[in-house]
């Protein structure tokens, strides 16, 4: 018995490793040779002029990091349908699960590549929180950054409904909570993005909102719940 259990969980790591691999590669190699296109298309969206080039091993890496990163985000729905099943709670089929997962991670993605990363590449212009030459991968991880952090994001509707539905804590127990991850979310948002206050802020607010809207949707179902 054990042993078939730890084959089977074996099996499910194993699983999550290639989910995360294959697309990795796939993306690396479609990155390494269009990476010159892709920065162009991007700096020239946000209105950088001034840019150091990479060299070869700092175009290696970045590279690495864009599709370690765009890889994880391909992950982020998997990761989210694992754990749904891991807590045994049938709130929604898992297929609703994925769909919505999907779309909240590449909205998400989006919002924070071509929206959040130029707004804030803009204020660190008009600010001179940047040098006046820019360097092509201090800004491919600050935008390689927002955009994975904003894919995370979204997740967080999932979070009290689940916790509700299952039964791990009640409503009331959040109300009290809020305050406390009010305050959380400004933390977080501090120690995850650049230091500055108005980074910090705009993420701080992107986490408070779908945690928002999990509670409002733990409402609902605490009142279908009572129904029953």
């Amino acid at each position: 018995m054990l042993s078939d259990t730890l084959g089977s969980e074996i099996k499910k790591l194993l699983l999550v490793v290639s989910a995360y691999v294959i697309p990795f590669i796939l993306l690396f190699f479609y990155l390494f040779y269009n990476a010159k296109s892709i920065i162009i298309y991007l700096f020239n969206y946000y209105g950088i002029v001034n840019v150091v080039s990479l060299a070869p091993f700092d175009e290696l890496t970045s590279v690495m990091y864009m599709a370690a990163l765009a890889s994880f985000i391909i992950l982020i729905p998997y990761l989210v349908i694992i754990l749904y099943k891991y807590t045994k709670i049938k709130m929604l089929k898992v297929f609703t699960i994925l769909m919505f997962s999907l779309i909240l991670s590449y909205l998400g993605l989006l919002f924070g590549v071509f929206i959040v990363s130029k707004f804030m590449l803009q204020v660190s212009i008009s600010y001179s929180f940047v040098p006046a030459v820019w360097s092509i991968k201090s800004v491919l991880k600050n935008v390689m950054t927002f955009g994975t952090i904003f894919s995370i994001i979204p997740q967080l509707i999932w979070v009290f409904p689940i916790l509700v539905k299952g039964g791990v804590i009640k409503l009331d127990m959040i109300s009290k909570a809020r305050p406390y991850y009010l305050v959380g979310s400004i933390i977080v948002g501090a120690a995850i993005t650049p230091q500055d206050l108005i980074s910090a802020i705009v993420v701080a607010v992107a986490i408070v909102i779908p945690l928002e809207i999990g509670y409002l949707i733990a409402i609902k179902l605490n009142g279908r719940l009572k129904n029953v």
